[in-house]
């Protein structure tokens, strides 16, 4: 089961969402797939934001950075990002070379751009093999949802057919 979630490392309700999605992937393990996306909300303007920062697509620690980040909630400094990285054990070099040259910008607009093409305004936005969830929701809830997911997945027989899960 695929969990896409649509955040913004600015926003108060994303960071309440973080230890909600570690409690689904501590009770369901690899049987869940979260993938983060960057929403960048025009709401959350603020100086060295890290959007794109951590991106997973450069050293492979993108989740260890997410996780101190919403840990630290509104620590956006540089200084804090360069914190962040060195504890999520990013090489600093090529980290500082990826802040100093905005080199995720244009990957984040992508991803914001796509977010907006779904129809999704707001974060945290979460699909669940396709049924948007939109705002923060306790661990009783998203359980509940992820569960039946779960059990859909578990009777392949009774499921919509994977095609059908995310519209194009």
């Amino acid at each position: 089961m695929t969990i896409i979630v649509w955040s913004d490392f600015q926003c108060p309700f994303c960071a309440k969402a973080v230890p909600v999605l570690h409690q689904l992937r501590a009770k369901y393990g690899d049987d869940v797939r979260i993938v983060f996306r960057h929403l960048a909300m025009t709401y959350h303007r603020k100086a060295g934001s890290p959007r794109g920062r951590g991106r997973r697509s450069e050293q492979g620690k993108f989740w260890a950075f997410h996780d101190r980040v919403f840990a630290q909630f509104g620590s956006l400094d540089r200084a804090d990002l360069e914190r962040f990285a060195t504890s999520a054990g990013l090489d600093m070099v090529t980290f500082k070379a990826a802040l100093d040259d905005r080199r995720y910008r244009d990957a984040v607009v992508a991803e914001s751009a796509s977010a907006l093409a779904l129809g999704v305004d707001g974060t945290p936005t979460m699909f669940i093999n396709g049924q948007p969830i939109s705002g923060a929701r306790d661990f009783v809830t998203m359980d509940r949802i992820v569960g039946a997911h779960s059990s859909a997945v578990a009777r392949p027989s009774q499921r919509d057919p994977a095609r059908d899960l995310y519209a194009s």
